[in-house]
């Protein structure tokens, strides 16, 4: 299945973008889904010309690595993938944090479109998926979760490589998801997940391209717990 589609940048120009995804791909409705100086954020990138294609397809994990904070693309995290640790603000009533602003660069070229909220019971796993037109950013808020990613942007320097990332109640994180990166995720023993996501889109059916978690064109096997 080949599918081109004209998309609106950040930056205003038109870039086409070309999906090849394997024969049993489909499109569906997914069922969900420390401050830094605005000096030292990474310069937004310049806008592609009307010529650059954003190509991403069905790929077979080459490499796999378990990700806890950004530690860059020359130790294994997926370029353009951003995860911010939440600093929690504790006193005898409870405890303040902030998701982010929108100087830091979890959300560099990020406008929200929506926000969404999703509870998913413990054993699930939905995954996978990605678009074409979209960035998330994943902010679970109960529960534990396995992030699962898999690079699939043909002109990525990172193509092909797969993250595991986990975040949760214990672990409070937002996770910024670029578009053409495959994601999904597994909710671990314990309490249900809540998960809080924002979009730069708003919800588009035909920007949901699907595959299984266990589909063997894509070879990511590291689900569930190994026990050692």
């Amino acid at each position: 299945m080949v599918v081109s589609v004209a998309v609106a940048c950040r930056g205003g120009e038109a870039t086409l973008c070309r999906l090849v995804a394997a024969a049993s791909g489909r499109r569906e409705r997914a069922g969900d889904p420390a401050l830094q100086n605005e000096s030292t954020l990474p310069k937004p990138p310049a806008s592609p010309a009307s010529d650059v294609k954003l190509e991403a397809r069905l790929v077979k994990v080459r490499v796999y690595y378990l990700i806890h904070r950004d530690v860059g693309s020359e130790k294994g995290q997926i370029a353009g993938v951003w995860i911010k640790e939440l600093t929690l603000w504790l006193d005898d009533r409870g405890h303040f944090a902030e998701i982010f602003r929108d100087n830091e660069k979890v959300v560099a070229n990020f406008a929200v479109r929506q926000s969404s909220i999703t509870v998913t019971r413990p054993g699930v796993i939905k995954a996978f998926h990605f678009h074409l037109e979209q960035d998330d950013v994943f902010v679970p808020l109960k529960g534990t979760i396995r992030i699962a990613l898999v690079d699939c942007r043909v002109a990525s320097p990172t193509y092909g490589i797969a993250n595991s990332i986990f975040a949760g109640e214990l672990y409070p994180k937002a996770v910024r998801i670029p578009r053409g990166v495959a994601h999904g995720y597994e909710v671990l023993p314990g309490a249900d997940m809540l998960i809080v996501y924002y979009t730069d889109q708003h919800y588009n059916p035909k920007d949901e391209y699907r595959f299984r978690h266990d589909d063997p064109a894509i070879g990511f096997t590291w689900w569930g717990i190994e026990n050692r």
